[in-house]
């Protein structure tokens, strides 16, 4: 999510100059970016992707989201093919799927907006990974959806704000510690939040490890749920 808003945001910020020149320089920065917050197998996916796009548009090309995607998990399977039992890698990549193919696609066949397109990418996002989180922690989470909905449109105020603290930071400490000051008050705030939900007791449910055919089959169904909608 992070790199998409700061690639979002530098694009917007560099548009008023020359569009190639722009392009190269927010693909720079979002390498820099990737390797100065520790390049995890999420921000690695999400990095390659958005330069994918950058890229097509710098060929004059169509953006290609199957392809971007594609491309970021043959890249990070190629270093690493262990990472296909990795957690994170498997979040990330089904939150993804299920944006594009389920929760966006809906919302943009119906026309959905505002808070209910919130909701509705939020659920499907939730319900994707709930087999990954009942087969490696045995348990799943009910209020989860709520939640992203209350913290997600905040993350993209945090990070725009980090970034432009680093920057004026160069110049002026006092008002870059003003900004940051601003984003730690946030971030205490999604952390009390998360706790008072994580000590709810009806909110965690502990179901077991389900087997590889239960997983299977759910994911069969969202399958076809999202290829009903094509």
């Amino acid at each position: 999510l992070h790199i998409g808003i700061l690639s979002l945001f530098l694009t917007k910020i560099f548009k008023f100059v020359n569009r190639r020149f722009g392009y190269i320089f927010v693909i720079i920065m979002l390498i820099f970016y990737c390797i100065f917050t520790g390049a995890s197998l999420s921000t690695i996916r999400a990095t390659i992707m958005c330069i994918t796009v950058l890229i097509a548009n710098i060929l004059f090309r169509n953006p290609d989201f199957i392809s971007s995607i594609s491309l970021s998990a043959i890249i990070l399977l190629i270093k690493n093919p262990y990472y296909l039992f990795d957690i994170g890698f498997l979040y990330s990549y089904t939150s993804v799927f299920s944006i594009a193919f389920l929760g966006g696609r809906i919302c943009s066949i119906y026309n959905i907006k505002g808070i209910y397109k919130a909701f509705i990418i939020s659920f499907f996002v939730c319900l994707s990974i709930k087999p990954i989180t009942a087969y490696y922690f045995y348990n799943f989470t009910i209020l989860d959806t709520l939640l992203n909905i209350i913290i997600i449109p905040f993350m993209s105020i945090v990070v725009i704000i980090g970034f432009i603290s680093s920057i004026v930071g160069m110049f002026s400490i006092p008002i870059a510690k003003f900004l940051i000051g601003s984003v730690y008050y946030i971030l205490r705030l999604f952390t009390y939040i998360c706790k008072v939900v994580e000590n709810m007791n009806f909110n965690n449910i502990i179901i077991g490890r389900p087997s590889i055919f239960v997983i299977i089959s759910l994911y069969i169904m969202l399958f076809f749920i999202g290829y009903a909608f094509y």
